[in-house]
């Protein structure tokens, strides 16, 4: 190949670096900023409305017991939705 047609290369494969490293940059700003749909990822902090079965909530006093004795209180909530989603309550 002749210098021209590899210095055109060269320019075309910046510029579509450039280009797709100005894309990411966008996005990234509109994913962080909750722009369209993005806006999932900022409700983990708070409480969500899923519902477990009656067999976990039997294990409620047993689960608050040793997450007091490991010193997770807070994590009670999350321990029944495992417990729900690994066996429903049913052992």
């Amino acid at each position: 190949m002749n210098r021209q047609k590899i210095m055109a290369n060269r320019r075309r494969d910046i510029i579509i670096i450039v280009g797709c490293t100005i894309l990411a940059l966008i996005g990234g700003y509109g994913w962080s900023r909750g722009f369209g749909n993005f806006t999932w990822f900022r409700n983990f902090d708070t409480p969500g409305t899923a519902s477990v079965d009656d067999a976990v909530l039997n294990y409620e006093p047993l689960i608050q017991q040793y997450a007091k004795e490991y010193g997770i209180e807070s994590y009670v909530p999350v321990i029944e939705a495992l417990m729900q989603q690994e066996s429903s309550g049913l052992g």
